[in-house]
């Protein structure tokens, strides 16, 4: 898997690309994913 930190920071990146983006308005469900995808390793930057 990957390191927490690196986790968050890249978390941290989509969230902010999400929030300046007005074709994702629905930040529950991005966030959901964002973390499915984290917990399965499967976001590496």
């Amino acid at each position: 898997g990957l390191i927490p930190e690196k986790a968050f920071e890249t978390r941290n990146k989509i969230m902010r690309k999400a929030l300046v983006d007005p074709e994702i308005d629905n930040t529950d469900e991005l966030v959901i994913r964002v973390n499915q995808l984290i917990d399965q390793g499967l976001i590496i930057n």
